[in-house]
């Protein structure tokens, strides 16, 4: 991606980017600023913890990462959107009514979703009748009607 050419328009100021994942560390120095007071939350139990809770989850890290790491801080690298914020969604192991819930989560704050995970170790599958109403819901109704941004990855395996 040749983002810099972007920034000089936009480097995501005022944009809430929720990574639904593994959950994020939050408490990582890249992400204290852009995390706080967004609307964090666990699919898997209900509780408003997206933190990841083992140092294996790392993956919403590293994507967080590339979505609003700050750049030319000393820390690391430049992320995507690093002007914008921070929701970290832990939901791999949610069930599909809590998915549904997810997809139209804060679809008012959150203007963007990040959904780098498969849902089958096969490959990308249908979503259920559940999962497909909340994000109906997300592309229809977000952002006061303009629909929320989805992004969603067609696997990790560099194929």
């Amino acid at each position: 991606l040749n983002v810099r050419a972007a920034w000089p328009f936009s480097q995501g100021t005022g944009v809430t980017i929720a990574i639904a994942d593994m959950g994020v560390q939050i408490s990582h120095p890249e992400f204290l600023e852009p995390s706080a007071n967004q609307p964090h939350y666990n699919f898997d139990n209900g509780n408003t913890n997206g933190a990841q809770l083992a140092s294996t989850e790392n993956h919403g890290t590293a994507v967080a990462g590339y979505a609003v790491a700050r750049g030319n801080n000393g820390l690391g690298i430049s992320g995507v959107a690093p002007a914008a914020s921070l929701a970290s969604w832990k939901m791999l192991g949610a069930t599909e009514e809590a998915i549904g819930t997810m997809f139209q989560f804060m679809s008012n704050t959150v203007g963007v979703q990040n959904h780098s995970w498969l849902n089958s170790g096969s490959g990308l599958i249908g979503n259920t009748a559940l999962e497909e109403a909340g994000l109906s819901n997300a592309l229809t109704f977000g952002r006061s009607g303009r629909g929320v941004l989805m992004t969603r990855a067609a696997g990790n395996d560099d194929r």
